[in-house]
């Protein structure tokens, strides 16, 4: 399977899965090169299913994508640790905010709501490893954080 394959939307970055159960996530905008996937991908042992926690987050909450928890599990249902991932989707600007020219990887909560989307494994594998998860921006009053929180114009 390709990445092109597994992916719904843009590649919002790559990484490993957590390296301790429950534990977060090493991301990058670009993590691997051809070589270093495939070092990467010379595992023992292959995932069967990728497990994802939801993230809560207040309006106003800057993030990176290196909190999310993201398990990997074999066949048996026990923890692997360290798999390469590559998260997918697409950013709605009016749930989460992303300035790619101020930083690669960090967002803003911008208002209440939802965002889905999906943690893939990256090597080759017999079938699909895949999950989703959702981004949960909350607000009390419902309203945008100050103005000064975004640059001017960016939606």
């Amino acid at each position: 399977m390709t990445l092109s394959q597994a992916s719904a939307g843009s590649t919002l970055a790559e990484g490993y899965s957590a390296s301790v159960v429950d534990g977060s996530i090493e991301t990058g905008f670009r993590m691997f090169t051809i070589y270093s996937l495939e070092k990467a991908c010379s595992q023992p042992h292959m995932p069967v299913s990728l497990v994802a926690k939801d993230l809560e987050l207040d309006v106003g909450d800057t993030f990176t994508l290196s909190k999310l928890l993201v398990n990997a599990l074999d066949d048996n249902g026990e923890f692997i640790p360290s798999v390469p991932i590559v998260i997918t989707g697409e950013v709605d600007s009016n749930v989460i905010y992303h300035d790619p020219a101020f930083d690669q990887e960090s967002y803003v909560a911008r208002h209440a709501g939802s965002v889905s989307f999906a943690v893939v494994y990256l090597c080759p594998s017999a079938q699909p490893v895949k999950t989703e998860f959702r981004i949960h921006v909350r607000s009390k009053s419902g309203l945008l954080p100050p103005r000064s929180s975004f640059q001017e114009g960016q939606s």
